[in-house]
């Protein structure tokens, strides 16, 4: 268990510099917002920011019932695939 919480820690914590943006995309990208986020110019327009949006919601859901339905699915038996992920 305290190699899976290691494993985990170290992948969050590269992502942080996966995620920053190159030189190139820096000095290219007209927004300041989007400077050291990411690749490329960023949203163009209001409906960009709307699919940014939408996008997010639908990933938080995503993450918060997978979640909770890994933890808690509701299920008794003991073949159920969760005791082989938490063994």
């Amino acid at each position: 268990m305290l190699k899976k919480i290691g494993l985990f820690l170290v992948i969050i914590s590269t992502q942080h510099f996966v995620s920053m943006a190159c030189d190139v995309c820096k000095r290219a990208n007209e927004r300041k917002m989007w400077i050291n986020i990411g690749h490329g110019s960023g949203a163009d327009n209001w409906t960009d920011f709307i699919w940014i949006s939408l996008t997010l919601i639908i990933a938080v859901y995503t993450l918060f019932y997978s979640i909770k339905y890994l933890c808690k699915p509701g299920e008794q038996t003991p073949h159920h695939i969760k005791y082989s992920i938490f063994q």
